[in-house]
């Protein structure tokens, strides 16, 4: 039987697997130098935590689950290796939005508005 090693977010923290399109600048001595179109990146959450305890004893529930493709910023996240995959950790608080197709009636529709949706 064959086994595979994984490993669960704790609190308010979330596993994204970022996309493969993320570029960054690096300067000489190393530094990650992130312009200003590349400090938010999409990815897709892989798990997510149960959520960050609060003084009163009740948990703040992390607003994502797996699956999800949401907007972070890269900036504020935590790279890492295991078993040769790369993945962000990220605070729930950090996540900027998360990302939904949504099919327009036709193309002289415009595109959906509201206080929800940018």
């Amino acid at each position: 039987m064959a086994t595979q090693k994984i490993v669960h977010p704790l609190a308010g923290k979330i596993f994204v697997i970022p996309d493969a399109s993320k570029t960054e600048a690096v300067s000489d001595g190393g530094i990650i130098m992130p312009g200003l179109t590349e400090m938010y990146g999409p990815g897709t959450v892989l798990a997510a935590g149960p959520g960050m305890s609060l003084p009163d004893g009740t948990r703040e529930e992390v607003e994502v689950k797996a699956g999800d493709r949401i907007i972070y910023p890269l900036m504020n996240c935590i790279e890492f290796k295991h078993e040769g995959i790369v993945y962000n950790l990220i605070a729930g608080r950090d996540i900027i939005g998360i990302e939904e197709t949504v099919e327009l009636e036709d193309e002289n529709t415009e595109e959906p508005t509201g206080k929800d949706t940018v």
